[in-house]
């Protein structure tokens, strides 16, 4: 009775934790527009879902037999799980990483998928639980390996967001994934009993709990000093005698399509006719780099080249000067 009370308890603690990162990235993504935290708020979500299938499976005895049996058979509730948990990984260090070309995530994600499917043919219970969990365990490994090198590859690389991908959180996910391996491994064939007269598959993996909570109070800390930001900068406004805090047009126009401050550098160069030649040798930043955040300054915007850019920017310089007269 104690053990169920500390296991229930300990789910609540966690699904709030993650409910509650979930809204800060949410809450990020209203700041920024940017779709990256929409992956973080998704990943955490699919999170809940499937601490509240173990918690069940820990609960209640009869749902632990059914669902480890349908698990043995076709486990469809966890393959949908680990699909949007890898491929919002994906996601997230595409943005981050400024990769620009979708295939070169698809190819991964498709050979991904393909593996975790086919896992249930194998007849042997043990070895086709390992081999069903291995792929989402690589997986972490694998992403955090190739952004690791891509940083290294590109050493003027830099997020301007500090929630973005990162070397520190890269090794982060390279060391949980291969404790999760280990984890899994010692339990799936030292714990795990696939006896006809008694089916028991521990379902938790206390270093996944780790990583994702790790995650969870870093997103939850960066939105608390967001916040404690947004309100002192209030606070400041409303205590200034003047009361009268002026943007000019191009900071203005930088913060309704929510540019970083690279990307603001690098629209300034496009709207002076620079070429990105010029823009790399002008910001000491390699060309790939000035064609990723061009990318990006195209997309935030909508607009499909420079014309079609400047033309957008002199009409919100001229708007902007008449609401202001």
């Amino acid at each position: 009775m104690t053990q169920s009370i500390i296991l229930l308890l300990y789910n609540l603690f966690l699904t709030a934790v993650y409910a509650i990162a979930g809204v800060c990235a949410y809450f990020f993504y209203a700041q920024k527009k940017d779709s990256y935290f929409i992956a973080l708020g998704v990943m955490f979500c699919a999170y809940i879902f499937d601490n509240t299938i173990v918690c069940c499976t820990e609960l209640i005895p009869e749902f632990a037999t059914l669902y480890d049996t349908l698990f043995l058979l076709a486990p469809s509730v966890k393959t949908i799980y680990f699909i949007i948990l890898v491929g919002c990984m994906l996601y997230a260090f595409q943005k981050s990483m400024n990769i620009l070309s979708l295939v070169r995530m698809l190819i991964p994600m498709a050979i991904y998928s393909i593996i975790l499917i086919s896992a249930p043919i194998i007849n042997e219970n043990n070895w086709m639980v390992f081999i069903y969990y291995l792929p989402t365990q690589l997986m972490m490994v694998v992403i955090a390996l190739w952004g690791l090198r891509r940083i290294k590859k590109y050493p003027d690389f830099h997020c301007q967001d500090d929630l973005a991908v990162n070397s520190k959180m890269l090794v982060i996910l390279m060391l949980f994934g291969l404790g999760i391996l280990i984890e899994d491994t010692i339990v799936i064939f030292s714990f795990d009993i696939f006896a006809a007269v008694g089916l028991k598959i521990n379902n938790r993996n206390f270093t996944e709990n780790l990583l994702f909570l790790t995650l969870a109070f870093y997103i939850i800390r960066k939105a608390q000093s967001g916040l404690k930001t947004c309100l002192n900068d209030v606070s400041q406004f409303h205590s200034s005698s003047s009361m009268h805090i002026v943007l000019t047009p191009f900071k203005q126009f930088c913060t309704s399509y929510a540019l970083t401050e690279r990307e603001g550098e690098i629209l300034e160069c496009l709207l002076n006719g620079k070429s990105q030649q010029e823009i790399s040798e002008e910001l000491i930043i390699a060309l790939g780099t000035v064609k990723t955040h061009t990318h990006n300054v195209y997309q935030k915007t909508n607009a499909s080249n420079r014309t079609q850019l400047l033309h957008m920017y002199k009409n919100f310089a001229e708007r902007t000067k008449m609401n202001a007269q």
